[in-house]
């Protein structure tokens, strides 16, 4: 079902896609392909115009066979193994891919230390490392009007997490256990652990977690 899926994005592809097999014979190619190369039937082998410098190469296998999508480039496009899947996914996305993928696809998040994939990665160490956020108990914490704030604890280790779920900067005054508690995550990728004194500052939209 996948591969299917698969050949029908790149045959529909408004790039110049094509799929080689093991032996660089054509297994499927985009439209756009066809109507700028000749020679690109199914099973017939690849012309060398499709070789040429400027072109993108990525191996891959499905259902135990090896394959190769190839991207010759054109100017301001996006790769195609960009296009089809921005690195994320081999299967058919639920929601149409943008037109950002320059700059929003894996790769340049994963080199990228404040992207929201490195974030997530972070918050999901955080978690592990951190027992009473998968199994400690919950309170709320009294907040405002525009922030949600609760307690998580297990054992000697307790947690407390503010979200400021407004535009605009809010303080709030921590529960006297958490006076001097420390700051340990944000949202905001400028923010450094910290030391609070009673209260602490949130930016709009940020999250943050703190030691009691």
């Amino acid at each position: 079902m996948e591969a299917r899926r698969g050949r029908a994005l790149v045959e529909e592809s408004r790039e110049i896609v094509v799929v080689l097999d093991e032996e660089d014979r054509v297994v499927t190619a985009s439209r756009r392909a066809r109507e700028l190369l000749s020679g690109l039937d199914e099973g017939a082998v690849a012309p060398a115009a499709l070789r040429q410098a400027g072109t993108l190469s990525i191996p891959y296998e499905v259902d135990g066979r090896r394959e190769t999508i190839v991207y010759a480039r054109d100017s301001g496009d996006m790769a195609a193994y960009e296009e089809l899947r921005a690195g994320f996914t081999a299967a058919e996305p639920w929601l149409p891919i943008g037109g950002d993928l320059d700059r929003c696809n894996v790769e340049s998040q994963r080199k990228d230390p404040d992207s929201m994939l490195n974030f997530y990665r972070r918050l999901l160490e955080f978690r592990r490392d951190r027992a009473c956020l998968s199994v400690g108990d919950y309170a709320a914490l009294p907040g405002n009007e525009c922030c949600l704030a609760y307690l998580r604890r297990c054992g000697n280790e307790r947690l407390i997490v503010i979200l400021n779920f407004s535009d605009s900067s809010v303080r709030i005054t921590l529960p006297p256990e958490a006076h001097r508690g420390r700051l340990v995550l944000s949202t905001d990728s400028g923010r450094r652990v910290e030391r609070l004194s009673g209260d602490v500052q949130l930016a709009g939209t940020e999250g943050v977690a703190i030691e009691a």
